[in-house]
């Protein structure tokens, strides 16, 4: 009977074939040479990086594989051999013909024998770079491979200008990784999820320089580095600040954000309450009133001014004119008639005599006639 693999297995299983005893091989020795305390800081800073489940899930199936790495007496062997063959040869029939043969996702002996000979032979030269920058899109659909370089930049024997060489080629190739090459977007992905354990141990050489000069002097390379994938935009803003915190030897702490809920108990209505606060207003201040002194009264039409009659203005005599004229019953130089539209002003307002309340307006008020 022949069962079907779901997509999810299938994922599984690829991510699983991504990491390979090498990649292992080369973190157990990593963590061999430091001791617990690096192992609980890589496993708090990879916890997110599927790539190093075996190192966090003690359930995984290739757990008991590192953990053996790990505690065993034998003296760790470096996954790449700097002491080899540096002798760099083109590429042959026998190596097309092994190509064909070979998964596409990773290298064969003879090109990974090639690929390693150009690593060890780089020095830092521009045809050197160009060489091994171009083998690697070449074979790009093998981008998991990647660990190849990974692994050079682990080894302690490697003088540290080759090992800067190594990491600007990996500068090259993420630059690269965008033109329109298949399966070279992948170069991104793969070095992402391994550079963490370079930069920590990039660190352990800044802080084994017994100069403070020379020490600075490569952190300098190798921030400058960062710097331009942080221009490139190559990898996250987070991903490039937590390889500088790496390398200055700290962990970036991350403490779980505490969310406040709050509840409201109160039963809602549907009636509208509105959200004017009247203590944000104040009453505006009562007109003030006008004072008197305490021997005086309010002046009134009558009143006098200092005990003096009010008839004249700076010693003129108020008349009843205006700029000198008179003041005449006309209007704009005509008399004032007696009538209106021809109709005489009697005392009778629409042909009724005018009253107040039904009693008729007599020719005095209070028993005064007026005047």
């Amino acid at each position: 009977m022949r069962y079907s693999r779901s997509p999810q297995s299938r994922g599984h299983m690829e991510e699983e074939e991504a990491v390979t005893d090498t990649f292992i091989r080369a973190v157990a020795a990593e963590v061999k040479g430091h001791g617990a305390v690096y192992e609980e800081s890589l496993r708090e800073r990879e916890r997110n990086n599927p790539k190093y489940s075996f190192l966090l899930h003690r359930d995984h199936r290739r757990h008991a594989y590192y953990r053996g790495l790990v505690e065993s007496q034998e003296p760790s062997r470096a996954e790449f051999e700097d002491d080899g063959t540096n002798s760099v040869y083109s590429t042959d029939s026998a190596e097309e013909s092994e190509r064909e043969r070979v998964r596409k996702t990773g290298l064969g002996k003879l090109a990974r024998t090639r690929f390693e000979s150009m690593l060890r032979a780089l020095t830092g030269k521009r045809g050197e770079m160009a060489r091994c920058m171009a083998f690697s899109l070449e074979h790009a659909e093998a981008a998991p491979e990647a660990y190849i370089i990974v692994s050079s930049l682990l080894v302690d024997g490697t003088a540290v200008p080759r090992k800067v060489a190594r990491l600007h080629l990996i500068c090259d190739i993420l630059h690269n990784s965008a033109a329109s090459v298949p399966s070279a977007w992948k170069f991104r992905l793969e070095f992402q999820s391994r550079l963490g354990i370079v930069f920590d141990h990039l660190a352990n050489i800044y802080n084994s320089f017994p100069g403070r000069i020379t020490a600075e002097t490569f952190k300098k390379q190798i921030t400058a580095i960062v710097d331009i994938w942080e221009d490139w935009i190559v990898f996250p803003p987070d991903f490039t600040s937590e390889l500088r915190l790496r390398l200055d030897g700290t962990i970036k702490e991350s403490t779980p954000q505490q969310t406040t809920v709050v509840v409201d108990t109160a039963p809602k209505s549907d009636v509208y309450t509105s959200r004017f606060k009247a203590s944000t207003f104040k009453a505006a201040p009562p007109d003030p009133t006008p004072s008197y002194p305490e021997d005086e009264d309010a002046m009134d039409i009558t009143s006098d001014l200092d005990g003096e009659p009010v008839d004249d203005v700076d010693g003129e005599p108020v008349d009843d004119g205006v700029d000198g004229v008179p003041l005449e019953d006309d209007l704009d130089g005509e008399p004032v008639p007696e009538d209106i539209d021809g109709e005489p002003l009697e005392d009778d307002l629409d042909g009724a005599p005018i009253d107040v309340d039904g009693v008729p307006v007599e020719d005095d008020i209070d028993g005064v006639p007026l005047a």
